[in-house]
This record gives C-alpha cells, structure tokens and sequence, in this order.
C-alpha cells in the first residue's frame, strides 16, 4: 500500500504497459501511474476512471416480419459508451 493506494505492480526496467486483471464486471477502478528511483517515489499521474467491462444491457424486442416460408427479425444496436462497450 502506498497511502490509502495500493501498488499493482513495481519493476526496476523500464515498464510503460500494465494489464490489470481479476476484476469485478461493472465496478469502477481508479488507476494512477508514478515513477521510482533510488531518491523515492514521483507525483502520482492524474487519476484515470475505468469501469471494468461487464455484459451489455438487454436489447429491446425485435420486430418480426413473417411470410410463407420465412421470418425476418430486425433490432436496434445498442450504443457502447465510450470506454468499449460497457
């Protein structure tokens, strides 16, 4: 822990990408990136708020069109925030 912040990962190279896993569908994680050296540890990046994926809504009812020999479903997609579909 580093203050009321946890520490996710740590590396003495240089280490520009972290993949956060494990987490819970829906909840919101509030990341911050800082850099360490032999004198100590940054500033804290500015926060970034990422809710973590979850399964998408329900879709409304397709509407039907049938005829003899077939049946024809239509639907509405629905819109994917900005963060990829959550």
């Amino acid at each position: 822990m580093l203050g009321n912040l946890e520490v996710l990962a740590e590396t003495t190279t240089n280490f520009l990408t972290y993949t956060a896993t494990g987490l819970d569908g829906g909840t919101e994680y509030t990341f911050y990136v800082a850099a360490k050296n032999f004198v100590g540890i940054g500033a804290n990046s500015p926060p970034l708020v990422q809710l973590a994926a979850s399964v998408p809504d329900q879709p409304q009812a397709p509407t039907v069109t049938a005829t003899y020999n077939s049946v024809s479903l239509s639907w509405s997609a629905l819109v994917a925030p900005a963060n990829g579909g959550v």
